[in-house]
């Protein structure tokens, strides 16, 4: 007979009906609606699975809420320890307690009850379940028989694997060293690429100002300080010597903060709810120095006087809080604060040694009950969506939370990958009449009408196996059996390819439907593009119009121009002519006079006559008029080549602002052509007008 040992194993005993109790928050009789299981034995790893799936442990017995059932939902919530950053509120809490320990001033003002309790725990609602009517204890004396599926696994097990929860793993590698979270290798990718980029990682902090850790504002108290703060760290159970202490500890907590009866918070509730666990002590990895993983009480002492108590779990991913109580002459220190950020700085100390160790599990958040909410101020925090078990930070739970009280908290696309189907449901370990078997072999004997039908279908195959003594037949008759449960391993293997499959059908579907929704995409953007094409092939055709019409209109303005220049230069001619013969009349006058030599006539010639004054200033005049009328003109010819100009101007910057295609910029350099032929005429035509003046002076 072959036998096993289930020392390192986890044994529990499933309760089938649900459990209905009173309600700690809302106070509802039958309100609690939860599933749960009776833990003798527990394996670190395995509670640190089940946390993760929103179970808690109260004493032995694991529960788990039906959120979408029970009146108040409880969500799970954990801290990153190694983020956290402390609040005002929080720095004042410390600052507050290091000044008592400093000069013992305590200040007796009352404080809010969310104050009074303790930080990550249910302390309103304490519900322990009863042992059920199994002794545990023949499992460790009486050994334990395989069935024979077991049996032929171990035996065979270099030609095929079954999925088994109690096979124990070798384990990391002693010789590599720690693997590190993803979040630090992303970290440190960051880093990288900002160094080579020449920029600085590190958050700027102000000039003059350093930012202190939690370390430090913890332990910011002079060494002479009026009274002693002492941490330690035990193992309770009814033999310490300390167990008195703390469960008389606990009875004062109990009835002073939470009004119980003294006969519901004495020794055998304290040792069943707090110093009784099912998880079994295991030292850390790699030889590491330390407590070790399991239970543990974390005791604060102020000059040898025990003040409080947390009970913690150390897990390999976390630290995990179960309870705190304290003594109540000490409630205005508010020593539920000062309890979870010691916590917090307590996982920050563990991580240095062991690095997976990296969050602060503080029980439940019920959102429902306004003065649980308080444990969502430890910064950053997360809930555990209850569907798809994804940490969400709690920023983006509580608008869903204020809509109603139970909530999907992750985004709708997600899934839960850890979801067991119901092969794994078949191969979970069940222990029946002192035997280890599957859970599907179990469902099959407990349908027989008695237990001797199971025997014999099952178990006759063992006792030729306890009197044959040649060990040849003995491999044959192992080799036989193991070639029929082969055969029934590749059945299984064959539906499992069939599942996959037909999963990766779905897959190449969504992936079509996917290549169709781009499809779309693109051909929308193509519409898109046509559009615009369209719309910048109407702009040029306007600005193309409007260039040719503002061109015409040059072209007419520079023929008046021309038209005008003419005008003037005959009737500059003509008044030359004019001039000319005015100038040979004069002349002729002058001759046709006649010459005295008297004194009197010399006189008169002298004087002049009246007619003569008349002609000199009739040419005057004259000359007069055809400068002024000249000169009004020129001012005008001047004024239009200056518009003339200004427009030629505009035109050159809306050319060179406009992005045209090259067929177009071709048409605008042969117009500019034109315009500088134009512009050259108009400053040849102002070079004679200047000309013009300069002889009119």
């Amino acid at each position: 007979m072959m036998t096993f040992d289930l020392k390192n194993m986890s044994i529990a005993h499933w309760f089938c009906d649900k459990e209905k109790h009173r309600c700690g928050y809302c106070k509802n009789d039958n309100g609690s609606l939860s599933n749960g299981m009776w833990t003798e034995t527990l394996t670190v790893e395995d509670y640190q699975a089940l946390i993760d799936r929103g179970w808690r442990r109260s004493g032995k017995y694991c529960y788990k809420p039906v959120m979408h059932q029970t009146c108040c939902p409880q969500y799970t919530i954990k801290c990153d320890s190694l983020n956290f950053s402390l609040s005002k509120s929080q720095k004042k809490v410390i600052k507050k307690f290091n000044k008592y320990l400093e000069n013992g001033i305590l200040s007796k003002k009352d404080i809010p009850l969310e104050a009074q309790c303790s930080e990550g725990y249910d302390n309103s609602s304490v519900f322990v379940k009863e042992c059920p009517n199994i002794n545990f204890s023949e499992f460790s004396n009486k050994p334990i028989e395989m069935h024979i599926w077991l049996r032929v696994n171990l035996v065979h097990k270099k030609k095929f694997n079954l999925k088994s929860g109690f096979r124990e793993g070798v384990g990391a590698d002693s010789s590599k060293p720690p693997c590190k979270k993803a979040k630090l290798l992303r970290l440190e990718r960051k880093k990288e690429k900002l160094l080579k980029k020449g920029e600085n990682f590190e958050r700027a902090t102000p000039v003059g100002q350093v930012e202190k850790t939690i370390e430090q504002f913890l332990d910011e108290f002079p060494q002479n300080s009026k009274h002693k703060l002492r941490i330690t760290l035990e193992r309770m159970s009814k033999s310490h010597e300390l167990f008195k202490t703390s469960s008389k500890l606990f009875r004062t907590y109990q009835t002073k903060i939470h009004s119980e009866a003294v006969d519901e918070c004495d020794e055998e509730q304290f040792f069943n709810f707090l110093v009784q666990s099912p998880l079994k002590p295991v030292k850390f990895p790699h030889g590491v120095d330390g407590p070790g993983y399991g239970s543990f009480h974390q005791q604060y002492w102020i000059n040898d006087k025990l003040v409080a108590v947390g009970v913690i779990d150390i897990l390999p991913r976390c630290v995990s809080s179960v309870y705190f109580f304290y003594d109540p002459d000490y409630r205005n220190l508010t020593l539920g604060t000062y309890g979870s950020l010691r916590r917090v700085q307590f996982t920050r100390s563990l991580h240095e040694k062991v690095p997976e160790i990296s969050n602060y599990y503080m029980g439940f958040y019920i959102h429902s009950c306004q003065k649980m909410r308080y444990k969502g101020k430890l910064v950053p925090s997360f809930l555990l969506c209850p569907e798809t078990y994804h940490w969400i930070p709690i920023e983006k739970c509580i608008a869903k939370l204020d809509v109603n009280k139970y909530a999907r908290l992750a985004h709708m696309d997600e899934l839960d990958q850890n979801e067991p189907n119901q092969s794994d449901i078949d191969q979970i370990k069940v222990i029946y009449d002192y035997k280890l078997m599957r859970f599907r072999d179990y469902k099959s004997c407990s349908n027989k009408k008695t237990k001797k039908c199971c025997d014999k279908q099952y178990y006759e195959e063992e006792k030729p196996l306890e009197i044959i003594d040649d060990q040849d037949m003995v491999n044959d008759c192992l080799i036989e059996k193991s070639v029929i449960w082969e055969n029934k391993l590749l059945k299984e293997m064959n539906t499992n390819l069939r599942e996959n499959v037909k999963q990766l059908k779905e897959k190449i579907g969504n992936l079509e439907t996917e290549n169709f929704e781009l499809k779309e995409i693109v051909n929308k953007e193509k519409k898109q593009t046509k559009s615009h094409e369209k719309l910048i092939n109407i702009i040029t055709e306007t600005l193309k119009e409007k260039f040719d019409c503002n061109f015409e209109m040059l072209g007419k303005k520079i023929n008046i121009l021309d038209l005008k220049i003419e005008s003037l230069s005959m009737y500059k001619t003509e008044k030359d002519k004019s001039i000319k013969e005015q100038k040979t009349l004069s002349t002729e006058k002058q001759q046709t006079l006649p010459r005295y030599n008297s004194s009197g006539i010399s006189k008169q010639l002298d004087t002049g006559t009246p007619k003569q004054l008349n002609t000199e200033t009739t040419k005057q005049l004259i000359l007069t008029k055809a400068s002024t009328s000249n000169q009004n003109n020129l001012v005008i010819l001047e004024d239009h080549q200056k518009h003339i100009m200004n427009e030629i101007i505009n035109l050159e910057t809306n050319e060179r602002s406009q992005g045209e295609s090259m067929t177009q910029k071709q048409q605008n350099n042969d117009n500019w052509q034109i315009v500088q032929r134009k512009k050259e005429e108009t400053l040849v035509k102002q070079k004679t007008m200047k000309n013009l003046k300069e002889q009119n002076q």
